[in-house]
């Protein structure tokens, strides 16, 4: 389901590049070159983490030294550190933003998603939480990550995934008869 980690690792390139633009500006200024930094993660709030695997990557194709315990998918606690890493100072400061946007994103849907899936279980329904596709474009594969990390189901991560006939279908294709003989 999931994606090989260099196309990952290229949609979180793109994710740092939407955010630094050409560089730090501030941090080109303010800081000497060799100046090394150490940076934690801590939790705001209690709820299941994602998005370790991505911040894992952006961190290590950025040549910093990274240090943690926890996998996606795990129960968190306010003020717990979730991951550490060292290096340069500059890249540090650089990545900060991006990688707290994707660990704040995927854990806030994983803990939703979570949340509700116990409430299903306890219900004793035959229902399944599922995704759609109406994400943020560019977010698709990380907020349906998240989901899946939180139990719900992917329904379909794209266009290629199955077939669905919706009403546009049906309305181009003439009928939904014809829609479903045609996609048999």
């Amino acid at each position: 389901m999931f994606i090989p980690r260099k196309i990952l690792e290229k949609k979180l390139l793109n994710l740092l590049i939407d955010d630094i633009g050409q560089g730090d500006l501030t941090s080109s200024l303010l800081l000497p070159e060799s100046l090394n930094a150490k940076a934690e993660i801590q939790v705001k709030q209690d709820g299941v983490v994602a998005g370790i695997e991505e911040a894992i990557i952006l961190v290590e194709s950025l040549g910093l030294k990274l240090l943690t315990n926890i996998l996606d998918g795990s129960d968190v606690s306010k003020t717990q550190i979730i991951m550490s890493f060292s290096g340069d100072a500059k890249t540090i400061l650089s990545i900060e933003r991006t990688i707290l946007n994707i660990l704040s994103r995927m854990s806030g849907i994983t803990t939703i998603t979570n949340q509700i899936i116990k409430k299903l279980r306890a219900s004793k329904l035959d229902t399944k939480l599922a995704a759609t596709r109406k994400t943020v474009p560019g977010l698709n594969y990380f907020d349906k990550k998240a989901v899946f990390i939180g139990g719900g189901d992917t329904h379909r991560m794209n266009l290629a995934d199955m077939i669905l006939i919706k009403n546009n279908h049906i309305t181009l294709a003439g009928d939904i008869q014809k829609a479903i003989r045609i996609a048999k």
